[in-house]
């Protein structure tokens, strides 16, 4: 192939040509290039088979698999038609790439810098020369790194149309962008159909997005709801939901209003605030598709300003607690506290704290002044015992006493002095794959002492109540076994841990009940940990709680070509607990999840009450990587509610999503 380069200087700049073949018509002022020809000028870049260059018209024809290249941007086509000075033309047969995906065209005009027009277009985010789906549409207009706006538009699988919509817009801008949101359609064994999410997402500004939508039920009623979502770095942030559900049967208006925000105030302080409000008792458990929140109670409100030094906290708040099923309200109206970090004075370290609190109920309304202090040191006796003794101070102001008597001052003291030591083992054998085991014992005893204080006028509110006179001793023990593997890695194989307590006021039965726990192999995939108390006097155990677990990993060999890995993870719990009354549950929680191909994913759970021999809750997730879509299926069940869905969309463009909606009526209800 021969080849001809040179410089023609124009007015309006250089143009540079290169090709195989060149001619050139002074009077029409026309280059002609074949055989590998290429045209640039300026950021544009024309290469195709053969072209014209007309320097009259500013034109550049090109022909036989023609690539526009304009900075980042590539156009591939058949043969097109280019305006140098305008950045007009059109395109043959066109093909481009997007950030999002592919876009084709009969005919692709270009209209300016920002804007493409489209006749008989195609979208897709597949990458294969016979896409697995598109996007059709006779008329496109595409807004550079903004949207695509189409009308009709055609889903088509393989050629096959397969759904209609009278318009649609694609999203292609960056980051967050306003737009209609995909809507959900489903069905609930106590609403019947539902239709959710019919949405639209709005970008207020660089710090703010407010989303309004609506939820369509078929035995309930509609349901609006608004999500304002706000935040500036280092400045606040927040989010507020309202919803408001008119229902049909019967007829009556129902709502809710969810918030948070927190924001950074001048001089350090630092403010939050949450929301928690319903109008009924049932609202969360009618309309929440999360199973936990159809349990809550109560709803908790409040504001509250701190900050923190290097040597304490400060808080203030006020708050609202609401019991929705007992129909009762608390208030705290403040509630103040400063809070002194712990520093040395000497061998002494020094804590403190301040707190007043003034609650509120429909009945009364009480306060405190509540002052603590601590003092505490740690000496080393013998080399190898601990010694700490501590004294704890407590001064509180109440505002009246069960006499009616106003501002009782209650001050109270208590006094421990506790000692311990570690001692440590090392085995001089191995056992399977442990070279040496080591073991740790850590006893400690205690004992305590408060006076007697006369507190017999004293009425307990908040977290202050009746300081009961002490003296009494603590004996704890707690051990551990460690198993060091021939790789040199570190296993816990058994940890205990045991208290036992002597009273010395309590004449009739001064010791305690033994309580105790214990882990084995906490680290193994199969362990168990047991807690529980031992009754000396009546030689029984009670309170007993048994957990075991057991985990079980299947892996199959890596696919090479994609790297992705496939296999199972299995995991079961069995729960079993007895309480002193006798009572008590078994529970076999189990959940069976991972690959069992490189493309499926699947997923089983369930919580089965052993002891009345019932499925609680249980769960079927099954997810198929289908190249550029993504397929799931869902089942779950919970008491008497079961749902079902599954969502087909496109990996690549997560707006886009088809899931139940477009079949659902068809299926039985």
């Amino acid at each position: 192939m021969c080849s001809a380069l040179f410089l023609l200087l124009l007015i309006g700049g250089t143009v540079e040509f290169r090709g195989g073949r060149m001619s050139y018509d002074p009077k029409k002022e026309e280059v002609f290039l074949t055989d590998s020809a290429e045209i640039r000028t300026g950021r544009v870049t024309l290469i195709a088979d053969s072209m014209i260059y007309r320097k009259r018209e500013k034109e550049l024809l090109a022909y036989g698999s023609a690539l526009l290249i304009i900075e980042n941007d590539t156009l591939q086509a058949e043969s097109l038609l280019y305006h140098t000075e305008t950045g007009k033309g059109v395109a043959f047969h066109g093909r481009t790439h997007t950030e999002k995906g592919y876009l084709t065209g009969k005919y692709i005009y270009r209209v300016s810098d920002e804007v493409l027009l489209v006749e008989d277009g195609t979208f897709t985010t597949c990458d294969k020369v016979s896409p697995h789906y598109c996007f059709y549409s006779p008329r496109m207009k595409i807004f550079k790194n903004e949207e695509a706006v189409v009308s009709p538009i055609f889903l088509k699988i393989r050629k096959i149309p397969i759904l209609w919509a009278p318009f649609w817009f694609f999203p292609l801008k960056k980051g967050r962008k306003s737009g209609f949101l995909t809507p959900r359609i489903g069905y609930n064994s106590f609403d019947g159909k539902y239709l959710r999410n019919v949405s639209y997402y709005l970008v207020l500004s660089n710090y703010a997005d407010v989303t309004l939508g609506l939820d369509i039920i078929e035995r309930r009623g509609v349901r609006s709801y608004w999500n304002f979502v706000y935040k500036r770095y280092r400045s606040f942030s927040g989010a507020f939901t309202f919803t408001l559900a008119q229902e049909f049967s019967p007829i009556r208006r129902r709502w809710s209003l969810f918030g948070s925000h927190y924001q950074t105030l001048p001089w350090g302080f630092t403010l939050r605030a949450r929301s928690n409000l319903l109008s009924d008792v049932s609202y969360m458990e009618d309309y929440s598709e999360e199973k936990e929140e159809w349990i809550k109670s109560s709803l908790h409100s409040f504001i509250s300003l701190s900050k923190r030094w290097s040597s304490g906290t400060f808080l203030a708040s006020v708050d609202e607690e609401r019991d929705v099923r007992e129909n009762t309200v608390k208030r705290t109206l403040p509630d103040v506290s400063f809070k002194l970090f712990t520093f040395s004075l000497g061998p002494i370290r020094i804590d403190g704290s301040s707190r007043f609190l003034r609650k509120e109920t429909e009945e009364e309304g009480r306060y405190y002044l509540d002052n603590r202090a601590s003092f505490n040191s740690e000496f080393s006796l013998l080399r190898y015992l601990k010694l700490r003794p501590e004294l704890n101070l407590q001064s509180t102001l109440f505002d009246k006493d069960a006499l009616g008597r106003k501002n009782i001052l209650r001050n109270v003291y208590s006094t421990s002095l506790s000692f311990s030591t570690v001692f440590y083992g090392m085995s001089l054998f191995g056992l399977g794959p442990f070279e040496r085991f080591r073991s740790t014992i850590r006893p400690s005893i205690s004992f305590k002492y408060t006076p007697e204080i006369d507190q017999e006028n004293l009425i307990p509110f908040g977290e202050i109540s009746a300081v009961p006179p002490q003296k009494s001793g603590v004996l704890s023990l707690s051990t551990s076994i460690e198993g060091k593997t021939r790789k040199n890695k570190k296993l816990t194989l058994l940890t205990v841990n045991l208290n036992e307590s002597y009273n010395f006021l309590n004449k009739d039965r001064p010791f305690s009940s033994i309580s105790w726990s214990s882990r084995l192999l906490p680290e193994f995939p199969l362990r168990s940990r047991i807690s529980g108390a031992y009754d000396i006097e009546e030689g029984k155990f009670y309170n007993i709680d048994l957990v075991t677990e057991a985990e079980l990993k299947i892996s199959v060999a890596e696919d090479t070509s994609t790297g992705k890995k496939s296999g199972w993870r299995i995991r079961l719990t069995h729960s079993m607990s007895s309480l002193e009354t006798g009572e008590g549950e078994q529970r076999l929680r189990g959940s069976i999840s991972g690959h069992p191909t490189t493309n499926w994913k699947m997923r089983i759970s369930f919580n089965y009450d052993l002891k009345r021999g019932e499925l609680i809750d249980e769960r079927i997730e099954l997810e198929r990587d289908l190249h550029c879509w993504a397929f799931n299926f869902r089942w779950s069940r919970y008491g008497d509610t079961w749902n079902y869905d599954f969502k087909l969309w496109i990996k690549k463009l997560p707006d886009v999503k088809f899931k139940r909606s477009l079949f659902e009526i068809f299926l039985p209800g």
